[in-house]
């Protein structure tokens, strides 16, 4: 099999390696399995408690999430109740339009420029509440935080 320092014995057969190989694998699913279940008991206790840092005897904690886009059906509220000039005008939105290529003309869909939209957030309590919920998450990270000790 393989030693202390990763290195293969020669007296290993193929059936070894293999059946080495697939117990592990099985070993790494189970233990992905469990890690994932402790993945979601400490995002909920971190939702639970409001919390983005939590206290623990590993140290401190941060359960985070952040914004991984915006759809853009929900978006598209903020054109009913914004002058469509400073949509564009400020790069949040660009409409559908026709570009011209060598021979050929495309359709490009409309855009939002998610890096944009605190522009628009400014203009009232309305547009924030269309852009929070425009927000798609990612999925939470959990991380040890260092602290200068």
């Amino acid at each position: 099999m393989v030693n202390s320092d990763g290195e293969l014995n020669d007296r290993v057969t193929i059936d070894d390696l293999v059946a080495k190989y697939f117990e592990l694998g099985r070993k790494i699913e189970m233990l992905e399995g469990a890690r994932h279940a402790l993945y979601v008991e400490i995002v909920r206790h971190a939702e639970e408690e409001e919390a983005e840092l939590l206290p623990t005897t590993e140290g401190l904690i941060e359960v985070k999430q952040k914004v991984q886009s915006y759809d853009p059906s929900r978006l598209s509220a903020l054109k009913e109740i914004t002058d469509p000039d400073l949509l564009t005008e400020s790069g949040v939105y660009t409409p559908e339009h026709e570009v011209t290529v060598p021979e050929t003309t495309k359709l490009v869909k409309e855009r939002w420029d998610g890096r944009k939209l605190g522009k628009i957030a400014k203009l009232g309590k309305e547009h924030t509440e269309i852009i929070e919920r425009s927000k798609v998450m990612s999925r939470h990270t959990i991380k040890k935080v260092e602290t200068d000790s």
